[in-house]
């Protein structure tokens, strides 16, 4: 689904980058990491697992609640899509350097 709405409406997706729309994406997604990672508990496993479970999740739930209201407008679908491939890719790149301070191959 989300490659064919990029596909479809690709405009959309690259008019996202104009605005202040991705920095606010990114503070978005490290701000969810940060809170998840402070409130998980004395464990290092356990902070690392619920911050990026907080950073990465919610985004069907939003894909639901724009199908539903927004259909039309196809531009709160592009924030969706880009906010979530932004999750990834900083939960990848967070995760990465985790690995390597705990000597993880």
């Amino acid at each position: 689904m989300v490659l064919l709405y990029l596909g479809l409406n690709y405009q959309d997706f690259l008019a996202v980058f104009g605005t202040g729309g991705l920095f606010a994406a990114l503070i978005f997604v490290l701000t969810s990491f940060l809170i998840g990672y402070l409130m998980g508990g004395p464990s290092e496993n356990t902070k690392t697992v619920l911050g990026m479970g907080t950073a990465i999740r919610n985004s069907s739930a939003a894909f639901v609640v724009a199908l539903a209201n927004f259909s039309a407008e196809y531009e709160v679908m592009a924030m969706i899509i880009v906010v979530y491939s932004l999750s990834i890719i900083m939960m990848m790149l967070i995760s990465g350097e985790i690995g390597k301070r705990a000597g993880i191959r």
